[in-house]
């Protein structure tokens, strides 16, 4: 069976965010003291899989073409990416997903949120970890990409590779089998070039959120070390 729940949580919008190195860079008309709250909708199908997901949808927007196209987005895209697509290349498996949602960021023109959990495909070794993000510009509607924040050149490497933390899942749940250095560790042997033609062609896995206080960027590294390293470019 496959069904929609829905909990509503309420927020106050958030100071703008103001970072130093990862400086928002998106340009236009900006809405002030746009109040609007959000709920986390649960997509689960336990039918012929098991398949939990979490997602956000907003509401109380005062343009509500806007709050549409987000919520549409939101949703037709989270389902389409980890679920729909995972089961048409592997129709006759069994699919297992677990994903939850956390809102990183919710301002007047900004909302950002990651899904992070575990996905297991049948026949698989293992399951994996998994980060899911998507950010959007709350004046427009429109979903906002890694270079809406930051200049995606040589610098940007820099920084992620000079960076001062990293996480992971199973970090953020105190059974982590790497600790920051050993991620950064990793992260610096991956090559510059690589790195850069990833985020710069929004390879999978190469995903965004932001914060208040940091845009943070998730980087591929294998199941040994928690598969995702999420790194923070602060500007504190």
């Amino acid at each position: 069976m496959k069904k929609i729940v829905v909990i509503i949580v309420n927020f106050l919008c958030l100071t703008l965010l103001s970072l130093s190195d990862t400086q928002y860079k998106m340009t236009g008309n900006t809405v002030r003291d746009e109040s609007y709250n959000f709920e986390i909708a649960t997509y689960t199908d336990y039918k012929e899989n098991d398949v939990y997901i979490e997602f956000p949808q907003i509401n109380g927007l005062q343009n509500r073409h806007n709050e549409r196209k987000i919520n549409e987005n939101i949703k037709n895209t989270v389902l389409k990416d980890l679920v729909y697509n995972s089961k048409k290349i592997y129709p006759e498996l069994q699919l297992i997903i677990t994903m939850k949602c956390q809102v990183t960021l919710h301002t007047d023109e900004i909302f950002s949120f990651v899904l992070l959990g575990t996905s297991y495909i049948e026949t698989g070794m293992h399951p994996n970890y998994g980060v899911y993000s998507m950010t959007f510009n709350i004046t427009n509607g429109l979903q906002l990409e890694l270079s809406d924040f930051v200049d995606i050149n040589e610098e940007f490497i820099k920084n992620i590779k000079n960076a001062k933390r990293a996480t992971t899942i199973p970090m953020m749940e105190g059974v982590a089998t790497a600790t920051n250095e050993q991620l950064m560790d990793l992260i610096n042997s991956k090559d510059d070039d690589m790195l850069l033609k990833a985020f710069k062609e929004k390879w999978g896995g190469y995903k965004f959120y932001i914060t208040p206080d940091a845009l943070v960027v998730s980087v591929p590294t294998y199941h040994a070390a928690d598969d995702f390293a999420l790194v923070e470019l602060s500007s504190k």
